[in-house]
């Protein structure tokens, strides 16, 4: 209903745990929410939700225009992604404090802090393709996880997959391969990109 009343009022589904997911018609979100978050204990969630929504809607004007960067999130996991999001854009904004600091006058800082790098979040292969081909000039750096849907399938070589895609258009940009599956370090090793 909020929905038919606001069709563009952000509508994000904050979830105490996996179980809730089976309140929902299928299991499956509906098209109504943009995205899903499982409280994870720390309230920085809520900013994340919040940034998250605001970087996916100005990130191809703000870096055209201003030519702000882009970090590029691949993950399908949404216990992951909750908890990861709500760090890296708590260390974001106490990076773009230290800069607002530095500001010569309050336009020059506002300037500084709307042009902190956006994140943007795939959650499957075809949409990080996109990502990455919209912002090609303007990619950070990529976070990304091994496995996640491709073709409508989850497939375990999907990030390997994609970092390979990315070296071979940029060898020097900084890349970050998530995952506790077996033979990833050295597979991220032999591509020269950071692992964890």
């Amino acid at each position: 209903r909020v929905h038919e009343s606001y069709p563009r009022l952000p509508i994000v589904l904050l979830a105490f745990d996996e179980t809730d997911r089976k309140g929902l018609p299928g299991g499956v979100l509906p098209a109504t929410i943009d995205r899903e978050f499982l409280w994870t204990g720390d309230a920085q969630i809520l900013i994340a939700a919040i940034k998250l929504i605001e970087d996916a809607r100005n990130a191809e004007h703000d870096s055209r225009t201003a030519g702000v960067q882009v970090i590029l999130v691949v993950e399908d996991s949404v216990r992951r992604y909750s908890s990861f999001l709500a760090l890296l854009y708590a260390e974001l904004m106490t990076q773009s404090q230290s800069l607002i600091g530095e500001g010569l006058n309050a336009i020059h800082r506002l300037q500084r802090m709307r042009a902190r790098p956006k994140i943007l979040l795939a959650t499957t292969y075809e949409e990080a393709e996109r990502l990455r081909g919209t912002f090609r000039d303007r990619l950070l750096a990529v976070i990304a996880d091994v496995r996640f849907p491709r073709g409508g399938r989850e497939d375990p070589g999907a990030g390997l997959d994609l970092v390979r895609q990315i070296r071979a258009v940029d060898p020097d940009l900084p890349v970050l391969v998530q995952s506790a599956e077996a033979g990833v370090e050295d597979a991220a090793a032999e591509m020269e990109v950071w692992h964890v």
